[in-house]
């Protein structure tokens, strides 16, 4: 499900991979569950947050509670799902391959690496505890289930 009050990227990236959904007009907190263990956490960060068997998606953008301007992260523990998230993440790419122009077969990728400028300071910032609060990260959205999307 698919909160109708959540950011635009939300039904946009459930688009993009193919995913059906349903909009659902339950009021959200912190996070929520899209689907069958996807989670949208985009807000959240926590200590123990992390469901065993689950993937949550998390982003450090402005106004989150890691804010690092951007980037973000996806906790999980199944070691097929993080290959072949990582290699959508570097341009559907092998890294075992190298040069990458010896590959001859790729997976749908895009373009999303964090320069390690940034994953040091999102790692001296979680060992400061330096997060923003939870009462800080509610958003009144809009309603995103009214938009017109042009797929």
């Amino acid at each position: 499900m698919c909160p109708t009050h959540t950011y635009i990227s939300v039904p946009m990236m459930l688009y993009k991979c193919d995913i059906g959904f349903e909009w659902s007009d339950e009021p959200w907190y912190y996070e929520y569950e899209l689907s069958d263990g996807i989670w949208d956490s985009a807000r959240a960060l926590d200590r123990n947050m992390y469901r065993k068997g689950q993937m949550q998606c998390l982003s450090f953008g402005h106004s989150k509670r890691l804010d690092l301007k951007r980037g973000g992260a996806i906790l999980l523990d199944d070691m097929q799902d993080y290959v072949a998230l990582k290699k959508m993440g570097y341009d559907g790419r092998d890294l075992s391959i190298s040069p990458w122009e010896l590959q001859q077969e790729f997976t749908i990728g895009f373009h999303y690496k964090m320069d390690m400028e940034t994953a040091k300071a999102g790692h001296i910032k979680l060992w400061a505890n330096e997060l923003a609060s939870k009462s800080s990260q509610m958003v009144n959205y809009p309603n995103v289930s009214k938009l017109k999307f042009d797929i």
